[in-house]
Parts: C-alpha cells; structure tokens; sequence
C-alpha cells in the first residue's frame, strides 16, 4: 500500500498542487559564481524544473535574469550592434543552467539562486524513521533507530508540523549508540517532535495536510483498480474528482485578501535597434 501511496503522490498529488502555481514546494538554491559557464540544476528538483534563475548581490538584492530560447542565440546583431552586456540571461540545456552571454560569467561578486520544485521525499513506514525525543548537544536520541542503520547512512529530518518539509537532509552521524545518533552538526531547525528517516525517505507525506485524504483516495482507488473491482474504481474515481474541485478551490488562491501586481516580462533594457533580449 505504501508503493501505491508513493506513486500516487508523484504521478497525481504533486502535479495537481503545483498546476495551481502557488509556490508550493519552491525552495532556493544558491551557488557561488566561479566563473563557470554553466551550473547543475539541482538533484532535488522535480522534473528538474526551475521557478525561477536569478542573481544574488552582495546586499541580499535579486537581481533579474532574463531566460533565453536557443532561437535568440541564433539571431544576427543587426547594424553591427554587440551584444548587449547589460541584459542578463541564461538557457537550458538538459539539467544545466547555461549563462548568456559570456561576460555574464565573470560576474563572480553576484550569487546565483535557482528557485527549483522540490521532489518529496519517498515514503516509507513509521517503523523505518525515528521521532527525536531529545537533542544534547549533537547526540540526538530517538523514539525508533533501525537495526540496520550504520554510521556510513545519511539521515534527513522532517518537520512533524505542515507542510512537513525537510530542514536537515543528507545529515552525517558519527556513530549509532543504541537509540542516540550523533550527527555531525545539529542545525538550529531542527527539533525535538521531528521526524528522522533515510536520506530522501519520509513516513511523513510531505504535502499540505489538507491534501492527505487526496491522497488517501488515491490509494483507494489504485487498490480498487489493482484487484479489477470496476464499479468500485468507477465510484471511487467519481469521489476522487469531487474532492480534487473543492481542494484546487482551497489552495487556488493562498492569499485570499491580498491582490497579485503584474509586471510586464517585455520590458527592453537596450534600446538598440531589433533587440533579441524580449521575452
């Protein structure tokens, strides 16, 4: 049931809440400029999707970068113009982040952050995972430790409140005494209540509570499917769609008092002739 519940969540649940677009599962990732020409998505990224690209400045500033089509890089300079060193960008290719033009690359006093979808952790059961009972200093003692864990496993740790999300991931531990892991570093995010489970593993969907009895429909009507019972799979799938209306209705949109400010992704920051910087 568990490998049904995990694939509903990747194949339907996710899908569904992120099509609402309300950035849900976004998270920053940022990486020191080197100069490189190029930079990898993410690991953690859903689909490798990307939100957002942008520039960090010394100040905490985002700084805009525009995302080219492979069709602009191939468009002529009209009148001899060059390329303009003021209109930042990048494109993709496969899981990498190409940046253009190349006097965008040495800009090494800038941070670059790609806003990617996070890919939930798989799940896995209760008895797999450990709920921290007490942190001392770095010995984080558990309600559960398997048997089977050694100090050569890496361990993330789940928020036990929504949305549940990771604050430790890949953790290192030193050694495994009884119940008591001691991990490398304690982050300040992490708390006694919280969930501790292999690397990319959670007993904890971690999708916005409200979306659970989704899910739970979903493994419903997955067993039903599974044992070729048609009048259940086709009323299960009838409820499913009633309840997948009113939750799109919830979360489709987060701020209910607050009003969206459009800006015009078209605007020119070079006033040259033909400029192949517009989106």
């Amino acid at each position: 049931m568990v490998a049904f519940l995990d694939e509903e969540l990747r194949s339907n649940i996710v899908p569904l809440i992120v099509s609402v677009r309300e950035e849900y599962f976004v998270n920053n990732f940022d990486i020191v400029m080197t100069g490189a020409s190029s930079y990898t998505i993410p690991q953690g990224s859903a689909g490798g999707m990307l939100r957002d690209v942008v520039f960090v400045d010394p100040n905490g500033n985002e700084v805009n970068l525009q995302r080219f089509q492979p069709e602009h890089l191939k468009q002529n300079f009209t009148y001899g113009y060059p390329v303009p060193i003021y209109t930042f960008g990048y494109y993709l290719v496969d899981d990498q982040v190409v940046l253009y033009p190349p006097q965008t690359r040495v800009l090494t006093q800038y941070i670059l952050r790609m806003k990617f979808i996070r890919r939930p952790n798989n799940l896995t059961l209760k008895k797999n995972c450990g709920q921290i009972t007490d942190i001392t200093n770095l010995a984080v003692t558990l309600s559960n430790v398997d048997t089977t864990w050694t100090n050569t496993d890496t361990f993330d740790v789940i928020q036990n409140f929504p949305q549940f999300n990771t604050v430790d991931s890949g953790q290192a531990v030193s050694t495994i005494v009884g119940n008591v892991l001691n991990f490398t570093v304690v982050p300040a995010a992490v708390k006694v209540g919280m969930w501790t489970c292999p690397h990319l593993m959670t007993c904890v969907p971690q999708i916005p509570y409200e979306a659970y009895p989704l899910l739970v429909q979903r493994g419903v009507l997955k067993t039903l499917e599974s044992i070729n019972d048609s009048q259940g799979t086709q009323q299960a799938a009838k409820q499913y769609e009633a309840m997948r209306s009113d939750f799109i209705g919830l979360v489709d949109n987060r701020v209910q008092g607050g009003t969206k400010k459009i800006k015009n992704a078209n605007q020119t920051y070079w006033h040259g002739f033909n400029s192949p910087f517009i989106r």
